[in-house]
């Protein structure tokens, strides 16, 4: 019978190693990590997550400062550390995203977010936060750079004049050889309507 109602009603304990499982599960589908920071005594916890993230094996390395400051980009070690310094002086949200080394040389690109709690004076006691891999985001992001760049060069070295302009028939960009062309200036014509050719 006791056996019975432990499964209808489990306890506190098996609840949350129940949320704990869960929890576990969603941040590796997921692939964020959490982390929690308790400021004053300087200890810092990790999910599992957040070694894979980093590329640490957590048999050899700890969850720390340390171990975070050695995967680090090195060009992005000081901006790092400046903006966890500037979320706690101003009691807001930590928004960040670095480049991390991992062992085989790979960069490596993490975006954090965090929440301070503070005490009574005012003093930060705990700052909780997430870290998510953002490699592919980025790489997806500089190849879109690379892509606009690329078209708007032959927009604006094309040897043929072009115009461009918006629904409202408005121009909105010409390029060099328009205005060669035209000897009109982009003051003269953005914002102009077509009629204006």
């Amino acid at each position: 019978m006791e056996s019975d109602r432990k499964k209808t009603n489990p306890s506190t304990e098996e609840a949350l190693g129940d949320v704990s499982e869960r929890l576990e599960l969603a941040q590796q589908a997921s692939g964020v990590g959490v982390w929690d920071w308790y400021v004053k005594e300087g200890d810092i916890e990790w999910t599992s997550q957040m070694f894979e993230l980093f590329g640490v094996d957590r048999n050899q390395d700890k969850a720390s400062f340390g171990t975070w400051r050695r995967v680090l980009h090195p060009d992005d070690l000081a901006s790092a550390e400046a903006r966890i310094g500037k979320a706690l002086e101003d009691r807001a949200d930590l928004h960040n995203e670095y480049r991390i080394l991992w062992p085989d040389g790979q960069v490596r690109w993490i975006q954090v977010v965090g929440k301070g709690f503070y005490d009574a004076d005012g003093q930060a006691e705990r700052m909780i936060g997430i870290c998510l891999g953002i490699t592919e985001h980025k790489r997806i992001e500089a190849s879109l750079k690379e892509s606009d760049e690329y078209l708007d060069n032959l927009f604006n070295y094309a040897n043929a004049p072009i115009v461009v302009w918006n629904p409202q028939y408005r121009i909105t960009r010409f390029n060099h050889a328009f205005g060669a062309l035209t000897g009109l200036h982009s003051d003269e014509v953005v914002g102009r309507t077509i009629d204006l050719l």
